[in-house]
């Protein structure tokens, strides 16, 4: 099994209720029957550049550098 497997295997419900979003936790014993990206969470290399960005203020206009680098990871 990936470590990515693991992952997602270890998320109980209870987080994902904790979470508030809508389909696991509108209703009391009901989960939502069906699953989507945004149940698994943001990988941390994500949420540290998000974080990156938000402390350079980085908002508006995309700076060069982090186009560059979206260029460089985005290319097939």
């Amino acid at each position: 099994m990936t470590d990515f497997a693991r992952r997602m295997n270890a998320i109980t419900i209870e987080q994902l209720r904790a979470t508030g979003a809508t389909k696991w936790s509108a209703t009391d014993g009901s989960i939502g029957a069906f699953v989507a990206e945004m149940d698994f969470g943001v990988d941390p290399a994500i949420t540290a550049a998000l974080h990156a960005a938000v402390d350079d203020g980085a908002f508006g206009y995309m700076p060069q550098r982090i186009a560059a680098d979206l260029s460089d990871a985005t290319a097939g």
